[in-house]
């Protein structure tokens, strides 16, 4: 059985989608946070698509989000990422830079650049579902191990050692033998490339539910989060472990409570981040409840 690390070097956060401006760090400075995260962010500011693009289900068990990356854009954080980074450093929290481009590579150079100003932290963020333009959703950078690699090159070369760089992976139909987890795995190897591995992001394709005659989300798909996709996120960690067991993990999904943070705990995980539970009403409370529950 894996050992459980103890509750003081577990790695506590919000996962990334919500928290993008000056007021949504200073709002969570104060919860028992060890990293703050930041993002996605894009090169320039988009609105995201048209509302409804969060619904959490009745029963609470998931949730479809397709907001489409809103954000104020590079500019805003080279204007105001060093005061996120003084609030986060003033209350001995780590920032998190989460980002994600819409095509090219020069994107990724900007965007690792700009976040390398203000965090400790870049996530590099290929496995976003929602990620529109056009009337098209792009498809995943995290599916095409060949032009992940060099990229995730090109932010280290760009960001430096100082600064670490963890890889957010998406949910891959079967983790026990996707050739595509594998393969990016053995890419990186003990390349340093990446300091730990976030697993993992919504499941993308999902069709939304029609309720009084209307879609509940605006897009024709949204990702699932949530308590259903626990123990697939559990699995894929296992398995992360498994074959990288170098590699640092921060689990993500289906976190509500002390112990579903006791169940990452057991696979081996060093942190975890709570989205949906979080985003649902945006109270920091959320992680206090959460860690009073294993204390």
């Amino acid at each position: 059985m894996t050992s459980i690390k103890k509750l003081e070097d577990l790695w506590m956060m919000n996962a990334a989608g919500m928290v993008k401006k000056l007021e949504d760090v200073r709002a969570l400075v104060r919860a028992p946070l060890s990293h703050i995260v930041v993002g996605s962010i894009t090169i320039e500011p988009r609105a995201g698509n048209p509302e409804p693009t969060f619904w959490p289900s009745p029963d609470g068990r998931w949730a479809l989000n397709s907001r489409g990356l809103p954000g104020p854009g590079c500019k805003y954080y080279e204007q105001h990422g060093r005061a996120m980074a003084k609030m986060a450093y003033d209350e001995n929290k780590k920032l998190v830079a989460s980002i994600t481009a819409m095509d090219s590579l020069d994107e990724w150079k900007r965007l690792a650049c700009t976040a390398s100003l203000f965090a400790d932290v870049v996530e590099v963020n290929a496995s976003c579902p929602n990620k529109w333009k056009d009337g098209k959703n792009a498809g995943l950078l995290a599916d095409d191990p060949e032009t992940l690699i060099p990229i995730l090159g090109d932010i280290r070369s760009h960001v430096g050692w100082h600064i670490a760089i963890w890889l957010k992976l998406p949910p891959y139909r079967r983790p026990r033998t996707s050739d595509t987890l594998k393969t990016i795995l053995s890419m990186i190897g003990n390349s340093g490339l990446v300091d730990a591995i976030v697993s993992c992001n919504t499941i993308g394709g999902q069709k939304p539910p029609i309720i009084d005659g209307k879609p509940v989300i605006s897009m024709p798909t949204a990702g699932m989060s949530g308590a259903r996709i626990k123990s697939w996120s559990l699995l894929q960690n296992r398995v992360i472990g498994e074959i990288a067991p170098h590699i640092p993990r921060i689990g993500v999904g289906g976190i509500r409570s002390g112990p579903d943070v006791e169940q990452y705990r057991l696979a081996g995980v060093s942190g975890v981040a709570i989205g949906t539970e979080f985003f649902k009403t945006m109270d920091p409370r959320i992680f206090s409840d959460v860690l009073a529950e294993i204390a």
